[in-house]
């Protein structure tokens, strides 16, 4: 899955980075626990930029579909 979060600092991409090479959800929360209140903060935000990048892409990939199948029977969506 191919993921772009923009204009991020570098503390930011460094966080990802960390956030990422998790292998489990275990290892991320206690990851998220030895964190300062502030890196945590700007942590728990960038996971949920990711969350959401994650639901976004899956949405435009079910419209595509839909739009072909709505093609298929002849309907035109804009």
């Amino acid at each position: 899955m191919k993921m772009t979060v923009d204009n991020l600092t570098s503390e930011q991409c460094k966080i990802l980075d960390q956030m990422w090479s998790m292998d489990t959800k275990e290892e991320l929360a206690g990851w998220f626990g030895s964190l300062t209140k502030e890196k945590r903060d700007t942590a728990y935000v960038l996971h949920n930029l990711m969350i959401l990048e994650a639901i976004d892409n899956e949405l435009d990939d079910n419209l595509t579909v839909a739009k072909m199948m709505l093609s298929s029977i002849g309907v035109s969506s804009v």
